[in-house]
């Protein structure tokens, strides 16, 4: 049953076994996994089904010194969450992920990679995904990948597939809705997480809409899902049985806080044979979209006391010049004869030039001035007790203390981007295809950081999951530790966050925590 809370005529109470906080892609997916269970769930969601301006605001906070997208802009607040505008890259951690490094203080997962191996299988139905694994170059046939040779002891492919993108507010809307063990409650904003006296079980949850409905939420187990920001606010506010906010007695709520840094970071000219690098521009296999990456290995990060790097390498290739449709038509390598052939006809002087110069051993000119190459970079930031959110004391249109985001960057994190850039450059070097140049501000031997970097929106690590409870706030289960009855779900229980996108497993990690719940319950 989906109702609006906020036409509810009167504070009423809502009695479930579990309460999911939040209908985003961790949320909606607990919905799925527990519909036709014996337990009855409640789901709490602060919006509709479409987008409204005045629940977006609810969103609103300040920024630290470092710029960083709008909050409000950073996540949609109604039913599906941010699935309702992602870009659909699916990419799963690696067990490297998981592991501690030695010169990264707050790495290590207390779980490893193995053990979400089945639920990330399960996962990929969630994405409309392809029944086969696609994202492990290994298991490639020639020719359905091109991967370049680079140095194992450098670099190495790794795969993102595309989901279609699937919008889950959409797409598992009816499921949740004719499941009659699931109760859905729009337009119910969660406003303070009521615990016992000694703050270690969960009593229930205040909620109020901007209409003005209120009422309590009563449940045997309650899970936080509402985002990397949001979880660590919810938690924060709900500071009347425990000082400093639930979940917070090390003051580890809120801390941690990594994103994805995002940079196009260099510049140069593709040398080689644009066919050599070709499927890392991204290529099909039937109805899978799959993206290919250069990322370090784990010796070269080892060696050069580094987090994780991804690159993906953007082209600009001229599609008139005809040395490249001629080469295609020579080698036997053209899928659209028609076109290479109208390409070599009306490019034929190019052509015929071109060809010359490399029956000379030269690269053609044409191409050294068609074939630009860009380098966009994806790396992880290290676990900063210093990059956090943190509440104000401005107030939004419920009462609630306001948010704010002290992104934070270290040095560790900006030698993490150089490095793996010049890794990336020395491959192409060495392999004949490309020169590229960084951007000045990179290539400095400093830990300032310049123009054109941004964030994924992809926040991560303010309810961190850590075995001790002096280092993270959520424990290899996504309890929280020292409550025996709350729960977190989403990328805000990252330990490290690597260098792929995290949706991929927060639902993952969503399904295992299902899959508990369901044992207790």
């Amino acid at each position: 049953m989906i109702r609006d809370f906020s036409a509810a005529p009167e504070p009423g109470l809502v009695e479930a076994d579990i309460c999911i906080i939040g209908a985003g892609a961790a949320g909606i997916t607990l919905a799925t996994e527990l519909a036709g269970h014996r337990a009855k769930v409640v789901l709490v969601e602060s919006g509709g089904f479409e987008f409204d301006a005045e629940t977006q605001g609810l969103y609103e906070g300040e920024l630290g010194a470092m710029e960083y997208w709008p909050l409000a802009a950073c996540r949609l607040r109604f039913f599906g969450g941010t699935t309702n505008h992602w870009t659909g890259r699916c990419q799963p951690l690696t067990a490297w992920d998981f592991e501690p490094r030695p010169w990264t203080k707050y790495s290590g997962w207390p779980i490893r990679r193995a053990e979400l191996d089945a639920f990330y299988g399960r996962a990929r139905p969630y994405f409309e995904l392809s029944g086969e694994n696609l994202f492990d170059p290994a298991r490639y046939e020639p020719g359905r990948l091109r991967a370049l040779p680079t140095d194992p002891q450098r670099l190495e492919t790794r795969i993102a597939q595309w989901s279609p993108p699937t919008r889950f507010g959409q797409r598992y809307r009816s499921a949740i809705a004719e499941s009659a063990n699931i109760d859905v409650l729009l337009y119910a904003n969660v406003t303070a997480i009521e615990a016992s006296e000694d703050a270690r079980h969960v009593t229930g949850l205040r909620i109020a809409s901007l209409s003005g409905a209120t009422g309590r939420v009563r449940a045997r187990q309650f899970v936080l899902a509402c985002g990397g920001i949001e979880n660590a606010r919810i938690l924060l506010l709900s500071d009347e049985a425990e000082r400093g906010g639930l979940g917070n007695r090390h003051d580890m709520v809120g801390r941690c806080f990594m994103e994805h840094a995002h940079l196009t970071s260099a510049y140069g000219i593709l040398t080689g044979d644009f066919e050599t690098v070709a499927d890392y521009s991204g290529f099909n296999i039937g109805d899978a979209s799959l993206s290919p990456t250069l990322a370090v290995t784990p010796t070269a990060k080892a060696a050069h006391r580094i987090n994780d790097y991804i690159g993906a390498l953007e082209f600009d290739i001229d599609a008139e010049a005809g040395y490249p449709s001629l080469n295609r038509l020579v080698r036997g390598g053209s899928e659209d004869h028609l076109s290479d052939v109208w390409n070599v006809i009306t490019d034929l002087d190019n052509a015929a030039v071109s060809a010359f110069e490399r029956l000379r051993g030269r690269a053609p000119l044409r191409e050294l001035a068609s074939n630009t190459l860009t380098i966009f970079s994806i790396s992880e930031q290290e676990p900063n007790p210093d990059s956090r959110v943190a509440l104000t004391e401005a107030r939004d249109a419920l009462g609630q203390r306001m948010v704010k985001l002290d992104w934070r960057l270290t040095e560790t994190d900006k030698r993490t981007m150089r490095m793996g850039n010049e890794l990336v450059g020395m491959e192409l070097g060495r392999l004949g295809l490309g020169r590229i140049q960084l951007r000045d501000w990179l290539a400095a031997d400093h830990d300032r950081w310049g123009d054109g970097l941004w964030g994924g929106n992809h926040h991560m690590g303010t309810t961190r999951m850590s075995e001790d409870p002096r280092l993270g706030v959520v424990d290899r289960d996504c309890r929280v530790h020292g409550i025996d009855n709350l729960f977190v779900a989403g990328s805000s229980v990252f330990a490290t966050g690597g260098a792929g996108n995290p949706t991929f497993t927060i639902v993952a990690l969503a399904i295992r925590l299902a899959d508990h719940l369901k044992a207790m319950t």
